[in-house]
């Protein structure tokens, strides 16, 4: 307000593209600033609004004081505000509501204050059709509560916008590692393809954060089929991979001997070789003769997987 006042309108622009409004109101400032005693004080005084945008202009943002309660991270406010009847659903002028908000700045009591005392709807879009798990995916340090928070209340992780992206797809575009781990966490699909036929880790060219998104989501890049008498080769194949190539590898531990082929031994090894891209054959001495590696061989061909 002061440079508006003053003329200085480079300022004022700067502050007002960083999330300042010349329309704020004390209310608004107590709710930005987690101050429930000021808030209350004010909420007493005839004719306050709770969802007032401004004292005689609507401002810039057009935000309310639950729209800065949820920024701020105080749920102590959002709880008076909501008692005084302020709109949970209320729109800004990107048409984001505190929910957007709240769950874009990682701040889960405000986020579970919204879904279980307001009731809000988790999967309410914004002016670019943005439903709120797809607005917090584009930041980073959305914690796994959050996205539980929200799918728990209906939030839908497999939603898609026009080009085919998931919520992972928009966290791995931002190379937002906390935020896409938060929502492997919680169930997002890895093996889902956006309209150009791009998985969501195929989106960042970080090998270090596609590694550490495969490893989570259980993916596997290698199967290592081999026999046990040369496991020490092996497990440094597999070392080799992990630490200078960066791929989630994964070969079977269990000791054949005595399994007889039996029922947990498939089921393992065939879980092993249907989730990888590649089998890589260790081919030592006596492989050939090995009716393990020879059934793991035959298995690959059967779920098409290259060997």
């Amino acid at each position: 307000q002061r440079n508006i006042l003053t003329c200085r309108t480079a300022q004022s622009t700067l502050l007002e593209e960083n999330g300042s409004d010349v329309a704020l109101t004390p209310l608004h400032a107590a709710a930005a600033a987690n101050d429930a005693v000021a808030l209350d004080a004010l909420l007493r005084l005839r004719h306050v609004d709770p969802d007032t945008l401004g004292e005689v202009v609507a401002g810039v943002h057009k935000r309310t004081a639950l729209h800065w309660a949820a920024i701020s991270g105080s749920a102590a406010c959002a709880i008076r505000l909501l008692a005084s009847r302020a709109n949970p659903e209320a729109s800004d002028r990107d048409g984001r509501t505190p929910l957007h908000w709240a769950a874009r700045n990682n701040h889960v009591q405000v986020v579970q204050v919204l879904l279980n005392q307001a009731k809000v709807n988790p999967n309410v879009q914004d002016n670019d059709g943005a439903p709120v798990l797809f607005f917090a995916a584009g930041a980073e340090g959305v914690g796994a509560d959050v996205v539980s928070a929200l799918v728990e209340a209906g939030a839908d992780l497999a939603y898609t916008d026009m080009d085919g992206n998931t919520a992972l797809h928009i966290a791995l575009i931002n190379e937002n590692r906390t935020t896409a781990v938060s929502l492997l966490r919680n169930g997002a699909d890895i093996t889902a393809t956006n309209r150009d036929g791009r998985r969501a880790v195929d989106c960042t060219t970080s090998t270090e954060l596609q590694f550490a998104v495969k490893k989570e989501a259980g993916a596997r890049d290698v199967m290592i089929s081999y026999t046990h008498a040369h496991a020490p080769v092996a497990k440094g194949v597999r070392d080799f991979l992990v630490e200078h190539a960066r791929m989630t590898c994964w070969m079977d531990t269990m000791d054949p001997s005595g399994i007889g082929g039996g029922a947990v031994w498939r089921e393992e090894i065939a879980r092993g070789i249907f989730h990888a891209k590649v089998v890589v054959a260790v081919v030592c001495d006596g492989y050939s003769r090995s009716e393990w590696c020879l059934k793991e061989l035959a298995f690959a061909r059967l779920a098409r997987t290259p060997v």
